[in-house]
């Protein structure tokens, strides 16, 4: 073997010095990694114990709108009624006929004396927003020709809610149509009191009856058809206040001696029938129709006193009322009117037949 000597032994002493020193080095490295709380120990435990990243708040937007006004609750003060009911004393009946009357002549009745039946007493529960007891006293008078065969309540031509009516988009105000004037019509102003021409608030048109069964799918007592013809209004709705008083459409002739002017055809808690004549069919003068009435306790209770179990007229009477007298009270804020002439249902907004003293 070869000894380096001079110059060669300088680079082979460099080249091992270097050469430590690389070992060195990597044992360093080595124990820095591998060794008791060395790199890898650390990454270790990180891998294990991973690091929570606290949330981060979010602020929900609010989204602001104008303040508004507290909302205006209107506050009604009811209306006290008597609690108390009349006395029922029998009387006698008048036995004299009355003559039926027509509606362009009058034809009065005999003057012998009119003696009102008694009152029923009126001890139904309330219904609603109507009243249950009342004072006020309602005679009777004997009705001219045959009676109603059929229960009002199932009957089509007394029960308007049977046929039913729809509203209309016509003019909601008084209208000059053709024809005569009868100046003994009923007036619809002496619906209020005082008098008074009111806002119409809807006008309607009332349905027709079949009384065809072919054409009712076989029905035998007929089936609703459609709107009456040939006016486009034969029903007008009247602006009302809850609990006002409604009387009837004042007329001048009588029907019965003692200022009988009108005979209920039928009635029920929310509404009634008017006749101006004696007669217990509609076929024969003027019949007014009064929808969203409270009717009087009392006057009902004397109407359901002259029908049997199953609402037949059955005593040969039925309540009658004179102008200005009270039959009720409107219910809601709108009171329905409907009229009819010798069976024919009639335009309720005619200035000249309805409203002459406006």
């Amino acid at each position: 073997m070869q000894i380096p000597t001079g110059r060669n032994l300088g680079y082979a002493l460099a080249a091992g010095a270097l050469a430590g020193l690389a070992v060195v080095f990597c044992l360093g490295v080595a124990l820095a990694y591998a060794g008791p709380g060395g790199l890898r120990s650390r990454l270790s435990a990180e891998r294990a114990t991973p690091t929570e990243v606290p949330p981060t708040a979010t602020e929900t937007p609010v989204i602001r709108g104008p303040t508004l006004p507290p909302s205006w609750t209107p506050t009604f003060t009811p209306t006290a009624y008597p609690t108390s009911t009349p006395t029922a004393t029998p009387t006698a009946t008048p036995t004299a006929s009355a003559t039926p009357t027509s509606t362009n002549t009058q034809v009065q009745p005999p003057t012998n004396t009119w003696v009102p039946l008694p009152t029923a007493t009126a001890t139904r529960a309330t219904v609603g927003r109507c009243p249950a007891t009342s004072e006020a006293f309602f005679g009777t008078v004997p009705v001219t020709g045959p009676p109603n065969e059929r229960p009002g309540h199932l009957d089509p031509e007394l029960n308007i809610g049977l046929r039913g009516y729809a509203i209309t988009y016509e003019e909601k105000a008084l209208v000059e149509l053709p024809g005569a004037v009868d100046p003994n019509a009923p007036r619809f102003s002496g619906l209020f009191e005082p008098n008074r021409l009111p806002v119409i608030r809807n006008v309607y048109r009332v349905n027709r009856w079949l009384y065809e069964p072919e054409q009712c799918g076989g029905d035998p007592d007929g089936c609703r058809g459609l709107a009456e013809r040939p006016y486009r209004v034969t029903m007008a709705g009247f602006a009302t206040t809850p609990g006002e008083e409604i009387r009837i459409p004042e007329r001048a002739p009588q029907i019965y001696p003692g200022g009988s002017k009108a005979m209920v055809l039928y009635a029920e808690k929310e509404r009634i029938v008017l006749a101006y004549t004696l007669n217990d069919t509609v076929a024969n003068g003027y019949v007014v129709y009064v929808e969203g009435v409270c009717v009087d306790p009392a006057l009902l209770a004397v109407y359901e006193a002259q029908t049997d179990a199953e609402g037949r007229h059955n005593t040969g009477y039925l309540p009658t009322l004179r102008n200005e007298q009270q039959l009720g009270t409107a219910s809601g804020y709108e009171l329905k009117v409907a009229i009819r002439d010798s069976g024919e249902f009639l335009d309720p907004r005619s200035a000249k037949d309805w409203w002459q003293d406006m």
